[in-house]
């Protein structure tokens, strides 16, 4: 069997930092993956739409609240290898 060429994987994550119910401290969004050679580097871009903030509700449907969310990215949910940004969501 021949092993999987190097890479690198990214995971990124989102935190509401004030939401009406209890949320996770992180949530991840999707994940990333970029085949390298050792040594090299790379970016690995993502788009998460104001769609992908929402959660559900009591009656299980969609809400969305504005406010203030972390962003993360990284290779694992570790917190320490983490780049973490602050972004505000406007209500539509």
């Amino acid at each position: 069997m021949k092993a999987p060429p190097p890479g690198g994987n990214s995971f990124p994550f989102c935190a509401d930092i004030v939401a009406s119910v209890t949320r996770p401290l992180l949530e991840l969004k999707g994940v990333g993956k970029i085949a390298l050679a050792p040594g090299e580097g790379g970016t690995i871009c993502f788009r998460l739409a104001a769609e992908a903030l929402a959660f559900p509700g009591s009656d299980l449907q969609p809400v969305f609240e504005p406010g203030e969310f972390l962003l993360s990215a990284g290779p694992s949910a570790d917190p320490h290898g983490l780049l973490t940004v602050k972004v505000r969501a406007l209500p539509g």
